[in-house]
Protein backbone atom coordinates (compact mmCIF):
# COMPACT_ATOMS: atom_id res chain seq x y z
CA UNK A 1 0.00 0.00 0.00
CA UNK A 2 1.38 3.30 -1.32
CA UNK A 3 0.74 6.75 0.43
CA UNK A 4 -3.17 8.01 -0.64
CA UNK A 5 -4.34 4.56 -1.95
CA UNK A 6 -7.13 3.02 -0.53
CA UNK A 7 -7.45 -0.88 0.01
CA UNK A 8 -11.07 -2.50 0.35
CA UNK A 9 -12.16 -5.66 1.47
CA UNK A 10 -10.07 -5.51 4.93
CA UNK A 11 -11.77 -6.81 7.84
CA UNK A 12 -10.35 -6.96 11.52
CA UNK A 13 -11.73 -6.29 14.99
CA UNK A 14 -9.64 -4.63 17.82
CA UNK A 15 -10.04 -6.15 21.03
CA UNK A 16 -9.54 -3.75 23.96
CA UNK A 17 -7.13 -6.18 25.86
CA UNK A 18 -7.46 -7.21 29.60
CA UNK A 19 -6.27 -5.78 33.00
CA UNK A 20 -4.63 -7.37 36.42
CA UNK A 21 -4.81 -5.17 38.85
CA UNK A 22 -4.45 -6.01 43.08
CA UNK A 23 -2.65 -4.73 46.22
CA UNK A 24 0.70 -6.35 46.88
CA UNK A 25 1.22 -6.69 50.77
CA UNK A 26 3.95 -7.34 53.11
CA UNK A 27 4.10 -11.05 54.92
CA UNK A 28 1.86 -9.85 57.26
CA UNK A 29 -1.21 -9.82 54.94
CA UNK A 30 -2.34 -6.42 55.97
CA UNK A 31 0.78 -3.67 55.27
CA UNK A 32 0.25 -2.72 51.52
CA UNK A 33 4.01 -2.32 49.53
CA UNK A 34 4.79 1.11 47.10
CA UNK A 35 7.86 0.43 44.78
CA UNK A 36 7.53 -3.58 44.43
CA UNK A 37 7.55 -4.40 40.93
CA UNK A 38 5.01 -6.95 39.36
CA UNK A 39 5.48 -8.55 36.57
CA UNK A 40 4.30 -11.36 34.28
CA UNK A 41 6.08 -14.72 34.15
CA UNK A 42 7.21 -14.02 30.64
CA UNK A 43 8.28 -10.32 31.47
CA UNK A 44 6.30 -8.92 28.65
CA UNK A 45 4.22 -6.53 31.30
CA UNK A 46 5.07 -4.93 34.25
CA UNK A 47 4.34 -2.10 36.58
CA UNK A 48 5.46 -0.76 39.91
CA UNK A 49 3.00 -0.60 43.33
CA UNK A 50 1.75 2.95 44.14
CA UNK A 51 2.12 3.83 47.73
CA UNK A 52 -1.26 2.20 48.40
CA UNK A 53 0.48 -1.05 46.96
CA UNK A 54 -1.76 -1.42 44.49
CA UNK A 55 -0.72 -1.74 40.45
CA UNK A 56 -2.09 -2.42 37.46
CA UNK A 57 -1.30 -4.39 34.39
CA UNK A 58 -3.46 -3.34 31.56
CA UNK A 59 -3.69 -3.56 27.45
CA UNK A 60 -3.23 -7.38 28.09
CA UNK A 61 -3.88 -9.80 25.12
CA UNK A 62 -6.36 -12.63 26.01
CA UNK A 63 -4.34 -15.40 27.42
CA UNK A 64 -3.33 -17.07 30.65
CA UNK A 65 -0.96 -15.63 33.29
CA UNK A 66 1.01 -15.75 35.99
CA UNK A 67 1.97 -12.66 38.16
CA UNK A 68 5.04 -12.30 39.91
CA UNK A 69 5.35 -9.75 42.48
CA UNK A 70 8.94 -9.16 44.18
CA UNK A 71 10.76 -11.19 41.66
CA UNK A 72 12.56 -8.25 40.29
CA UNK A 73 13.58 -4.84 41.71
CA UNK A 74 13.02 -2.46 39.11
CA UNK A 75 11.04 -0.13 40.40
CA UNK A 76 13.57 0.99 43.42
CA UNK A 77 11.80 -0.46 46.31
CA UNK A 78 14.44 -2.64 47.91
CA UNK A 79 11.95 -5.71 48.62
CA UNK A 80 13.52 -7.30 51.49
CA UNK A 81 11.04 -10.19 51.46
CA UNK A 82 10.38 -13.04 48.74
CA UNK A 83 8.43 -13.18 46.16
CA UNK A 84 4.45 -14.11 45.46
CA UNK A 85 2.80 -15.34 42.35
CA UNK A 86 -0.46 -15.89 41.39
CA UNK A 87 -0.70 -18.91 39.45
CA UNK A 88 -2.56 -18.94 36.24
CA UNK A 89 -5.06 -16.31 35.61
CA UNK A 90 -7.10 -16.20 32.69
CA UNK A 91 -8.29 -13.18 30.71
CA UNK A 92 -10.38 -13.71 27.95
CA UNK A 93 -13.55 -11.93 26.69
CA UNK A 94 -16.14 -13.41 29.59
CA UNK A 95 -12.63 -12.56 32.26
CA UNK A 96 -11.15 -9.35 30.70
CA UNK A 97 -10.44 -7.31 33.95
CA UNK A 98 -9.44 -9.46 36.69
CA UNK A 99 -9.06 -8.05 40.51
CA UNK A 100 -5.58 -10.60 42.07
CA UNK A 101 -3.58 -9.67 45.64
CA UNK A 102 -0.40 -10.58 46.54
CA UNK A 103 1.10 -11.52 49.62
CA UNK A 104 5.01 -11.42 49.59
CA UNK A 105 6.66 -14.75 51.54
CA UNK A 106 9.15 -14.31 54.27
CA UNK A 107 12.38 -15.20 53.30
CA UNK A 108 14.29 -17.67 54.89
CA UNK A 109 17.17 -17.39 57.02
Amino acid sequence: VQPGMETGSINFVLVPGGRIAGTVYAPDGATPLADVTVITSDYRFAACTYEDGVYELFGLPYADYDVIAGREDWCGGGNPYGEASSGLITIDAANPDVIWNLTLAILPF
